[in-house]
């Protein structure tokens, strides 16, 4: 009777429990007080237990693998009560067991070998599958028991390692995009710790300049003021190739430099002003400018030279300031242009004169005439 009664006080206890917190309780193996199990008080288990590792179905255990797309694809699931999928192709696809069309709601299978283990519910016969970034592959293999084995996928795949001091050839040595986390405040590492890269709110990676960067450098409005002596700036480099490879619209590059460290640099095409006839001298400009290149073809057996001169009008006859001369020899051409004019400014104005002087600082025109063109800004 005191047995019963104890009993019905444990099973009182127990459902009582139940309706607030489920409290599991085992009588000891001597006395009549049930202990409740906890991490002090473990359930004691006895005999003798095993779990059977995956085993293929003895036949039908390989289905046929699904050409898995962006919408709903299926395949007969094989023999076996689980079926283990896999994924060995590049991007992820989600799958289910349950025969209804799959979403990007079912099971995540990552790209490059992940896999999952369904157990096939009873009266369905197809896996479904779906890959929303991109087609893929699944392969189907059935059975019986808890499979094991490598995870996958997740891990870009491609990308390079490369010797230290390598070639990298352009559009073809393959590289891994790069990564990182955004945060307002970014938690400090300390030594011997790993960290993923910083980045700012527009995913632009954070970069620390350590030593021998430039230090200082200047964000300045358009058209405002630099002063020279005062204002920063950041010195710029580039890449030194015997033949550049030519960008595409929207692709970035590093700008080219010759082998002397030279930046190239491209400006507009710029037309040559020319002799409508044969002539003698030239007003190319009244007002300031520069000469990019200017020649003259000499049509008469005399020799003299070709002068530039600033001025605002084609001065006369006489002593004349030449900015810069060339000798100009009988029935031939002479050209005034590169480092000759590289730092040359015209303050009033062009003029070019075909003087047959024996000196350049006289102008002695109506002998020589010929065609006379020049570049100028």
């Amino acid at each position: 009777m005191i047995k019963r009664i104890l009993f019905a006080l444990v099973g009182l206890c127990i459902a009582t429990a139940a309706h607030a917190q489920a409290v599991i309780y085992y009588k000891q193996a001597s006395g009549f007080n049930p202990i409740p199990v906890s991490v002090a008080n473990p359930l004691p288990i006895t005999g003798a237990f095993s779990i059977s590792s995956f085993q293929p179905s003895a036949s039908g255990a390989r289905g046929t693998p699904i050409t898995v797309t962006s919408s709903d694809s299926s395949g007969t699931v094989p023999t076996g009560a689980v079926v283990l999928v896999s994924n060995p192709g590049a991007n992820l696809a989600y799958c289910n067991a349950n025969g209804v069309a799959a979403t990007a709601s079912d099971q995540p299978i990552a790209p490059s070998g992940g896999w999952f283990a369904f157990t096939i519910p009873s009266g369905v016969t197809t896996i479904h599958c779906i890959a929303p970034t991109g087609n893929t592959t699944v392969n189907m293999v059935g059975g019986s028991g808890v499979p094991t084995g490598t995870g996958g996928g997740g891990g870009g795949s491609g990308g390079t390692a490369l010797t230290d001091e390598a070639t990298f050839t352009e559009g073809t040595t393959s590289f891994t995009p790069v990564g990182g986390t955004y945060k307002t405040s970014q938690t400090a590492l300390t030594s011997g710790q790993a960290g993923a890269v910083a980045l700012d709110a527009n995913r632009n990676m954070m970069v620390n300049i350590a030593a021998g960067g430039g230090t200082g450098g200047t964000a300045i409005a358009d058209e405002s003021t630099f002063t020279e002596g005062t204002t920063n700036f950041t010195p710029v480099g580039g890449v030194y190739k015997s033949s550049q490879t030519p960008l595409t619209t929207g692709e970035a590059g590093a700008a080219g430099m010759t082998v002397n460290r030279e930046m190239y640099a491209a400006g507009p095409a710029i037309a040559p002003t020319v002799s409508a006839s044969a002539e003698g001298t030239h007003l190319f400009k009244s007002t300031a400018g520069q000469v990019k290149g200017c020649y003259a073809v000499n049509l008469t057996s005399t020799a003299g030279f070709l002068l530039l001169i600033d001025a605002t009008s084609i001065p006369a006859d006489g002593a004349v300031t030449p900015v810069a001369v060339v000798p100009l020899p009988a029935n031939d051409v002479a050209e005034i242009s590169g480092a000759i004019l590289s730092a040359l400014q015209f303050n009033s104005g062009i003029v070019a004169v075909l003087s047959s002087a024996t000196t350049p600082f006289t102008k002695t025109t109506g002998v020589i005439t010929g065609f006379i063109s020049c570049q100028f800004i």
